[in-house]
């Protein structure tokens, strides 16, 4: 009976995988394309909803009956305070427009990141699996590179006949990101985990979010180099300083012309203006209430996109206990990660978990607010106990 249990969540977990990632990919940009109605609307709140029965009951059921880690212990205590704070705010608001969408951005995030984290601890790798994804992130690939526009990036919002159900960039970009991660670190060939990689990069890079573009090209080069022990990829590293030193700008001017140049000068985009003032906004709320925060403080000045893009978004809307909640789990994933450095690229469990944690922990400690779904995902990853062969 628990085996059979298992091979449920397993299975399921599998599964959500796929409609939450790829799926929800594919399903965005052929229906934004107008290839398809809209039948499932913007398909990941629908879907999400469909699923949650289901990962609450299969969960719970088995929660009761198996003992837990610490850093799932935490988290638990971490969503079940965001509800509690979310609630206890709603319960004693004005009830106008802003509190309704709190509520609402509150609640789905909970939602989202609870079943990312339902996946993360329950799925396992099989070369069935697998085979699955990496046609799906082909798919995707093609789909980016097929799309590009007019203004350099992959970008179907603009010109979609779907435009107030089509996701941005950044939504693209996250199912885009999990089938790389996935696809690059589980593959077992070295030539074609390289170039994966620069498949993955340059579909990244097309796809015009800079922060998914980063991430990704950090942690797969900090994992790789730190798992080779070699005197040819030293000498490699110098060349590759040496070449961009001196080819660097002619390399820069062949770039195509989109916002994915702006890398080269971050700081002074319009978008790291506006959240160098929600951070500043973000410190003065936090100094003028560091014990308890001041939940959704910044909607009347920003609206609901205003928050603080980094992880002081916590404290904010948390205070200071869902702040250190949210901190102590990434410090116990960052501690898991080192006490395996060294580890062979081969081992592909390692390798999925570093890119995945150096990846997420990257995004919301700088560039995503606390209730980044991914955070979930990264978590069930590390408390995902299976030992079976090629389990996360």
């Amino acid at each position: 009976m628990k085996f059979k249990i298992s091979l449920v969540e397993v299975k399921s977990a599998q599964l959500f995988f796929i409609l939450l990632f790829p799926l929800f990919f594919i399903y965005q940009a052929i229906m934004s394309l107008g290839y398809i109605p809209p039948f499932l609307g913007a398909y990941f709140g629908l879907v999400s909803l469909i699923i949650l029965p289901f990962v609450l009951v299969s969960y719970f059921y088995v929660f009761f009956k198996k003992p837990i880690s610490w850093l799932e212990k935490v988290f638990l205590i971490y969503v079940a305070y965001s509800v509690f704070i979310t609630l206890f705010n709603f319960s004693f608001a004005d009830l106008n427009e802003y509190d309704y969408d709190m509520l609402y951005w509150s609640i789905s995030s909970v939602i989202f990141i609870f079943i990312c984290f339902f996946i993360g601890k329950n799925v396992e790798v099989t070369n069935a699996f697998y085979a699955v994804c990496l046609l799906l992130f082909f798919l995707s690939v093609l789909l980016v590179f097929l799309n590009v526009g007019e203004r350099g990036i992959f970008y179907l919002k603009s010109d979609s006949v779907n435009d107030s159900l089509t996701v941005t960039y950044q939504g693209f970009a996250r199912s885009l990101l999990m089938m790389s991660l996935y696809c690059v670190a589980f593959c077992n060939n070295r030539i074609y985990k390289l170039g994966l990689f620069a498949l993955a990069t340059i579909a990244l890079f097309f796809n015009g979010a800079r922060t998914e573009f980063i991430v990704f090209t950090v942690s797969f080069l900090s994992v790789y180099l730190l798992s080779q022990h070699s005197f040819k990829l030293l000498f490699l590293m110098v060349f590759s300083a040496i070449f961009l030193m001196y080819f660097g700008e002619q390399i820069y001017e062949m770039l195509p012309d989109n916002r994915m140049k702006s890398i080269f000068n971050i700081f002074s985009t319009t978008s790291a203006n506006s959240r160098s003032e929600y951070f500043n906004s973000a410190l003065t709320t936090i100094s003028n209430s560091p014990l308890f925060g001041d939940y959704g403080s910044y909607l009347n000045e920003y609206g609901q996109g205003g928050f603080s893009h980094n992880v002081f978004s916590a404290w904010v809307n948390l205070g200071l206990l869902g702040f250190i909640l949210y901190l102590s789990i990434i410090t116990s994933i960052i501690f898991k990660v080192f006490k395996d450095i060294g580890v062979p690229i081969s081992n592909k469990v390692f390798t999925f978990k570093a890119m995945l944690a150096i990846s997420v922990i990257t995004m919301v400690l700088f560039s995503k607010d606390y209730s980044y779904m991914l955070f979930g995902f990264m978590v069930g990853v590390f408390c995902n106990n299976k030992i079976n062969k090629e389990v996360l």
